[in-house]
């Protein structure tokens, strides 16, 4: 009798570890999920009514090798989403003055500004200054002073801490939208940008590698408005965690809204995973593999096993 029960149990757990192995959809129905590499999760998506609203908008470049992706309201270019921190990975710019080994190019557009948009540089980013006795400063970020001061050292130039010789970093200020960069000091070369600073710790051995690149990694927050979730809510395509805040909180909703006026993002609740910005977009992991455990821990006392 212990085998037949069993034998039935494996068929179920077969048939919930078939079900787990589907991955939750991230996109919108009938929108491409991917742009090569890239995960393109909604409220981000790629053509016409795959994405929330403009700033949301991914043009995927296919004939590039491999495929580019790039945030086409801010025209940067996208390396990674994610859903669960509300954070884009994007290229960003760096600025130069007197660098004679690097590739022109025009200072202006280094320069970005995300104001009106929904996105923000992220504290897990450092302004960082390369240069012989360089001063820089970041500006329009008033009334604050945020910048830094390298100092003069051969020996420090090969050093892959960034601690103030040919090499300066700071924090900087929460959600600012600007970088523009000043830079002063010798005649020598000098750099400027924001970096993500998990990224240049692990990736930089000598400072002045960086003078070769021409993109840095740099994380931006991203958040979705209050109007936007307004607007969705009337509509048959609503979402759901939009639907628990503005109703009463539904106890059979698994996803939930971390709110902070005017602004919102979207969680699946714990032992949950998926896109919750999307309709029933939060599906069940930990139930299942809780239930799954302990049935195999009773067929392997009843002396059977799965397989």
């Amino acid at each position: 009798m212990i085998q037949l029960s069993g034998l039935v149990i494996c068929l179920l757990l077969l048939a919930a570890d078939a079900a787990m192995a589907d991955p939750p959809p991230m996109a919108k129905p009938n929108c491409q999920d991917h742009c090569g590499d890239i995960s393109i999760p909604f409220p981000f998506g790629m053509g016409h009514n795959c994405y929330m609203n403009k700033w949301f908008e991914v043009v995927c470049n296919t004939s590039s090798n491999p495929h580019k992706a790039v945030l086409s309201g801010i025209d940067m270019e996208l390396l990674e989403i994610s859903l669960d921190d509300s954070r884009v990975r994007v290229n960003g710019p760096i600025q130069s003055s007197n660098c004679s080994n690097r590739r022109r190019t025009n200072n202006n557009s280094a320069i970005i500004s995300l104001t009106g948009s929904p996105y923000s540089f992220s504290s897990f980013n450092m302004f960082t200054a390369i240069g012989c006795d360089t001063s820089a400063l970041l500006n329009q970020v008033m009334p604050q002073i945020t910048g830094c001061t390298t100092t003069c050292s051969a020996n420090g130039s090969s050093s892959k801490a960034c601690s103030g010789n040919n090499c300066c970093q700071t924090t900087i200020p929460t959600s600012i939208q600007v970088f523009n960069a000043s830079l002063e000091g010798d005649s020598g070369c000098k750099l400027g940008f924001i970096v993500e600073q998990s990224w240049f710790r692990h990736n930089i051995t000598s400072p002045w590698e960086v003078q070769h690149m021409l993109t840095v990694p740099v994380l931006l927050d991203w958040i979705v408005q209050d109007d936007d979730f307004k607007a969705r809510a009337k509509d048959s395509d609503r979402i759901d965690c939009a639907n628990s805040w503005w109703r009463r909180q539904d106890q059979e909703r698994y996803s939930y809204m971390e709110y902070t006026f005017p602004n919102s993002s979207c969680r699946c609740i714990g032992g949950y995973d998926g896109n919750p910005y999307l309709p029933d977009g939060c599906l069940g992991k930990t139930s299942v593999k809780k239930l799954a455990s302990f049935y195999k821990k009773l067929i392997f006392q009843g002396q059977m096993l799965c397989t």
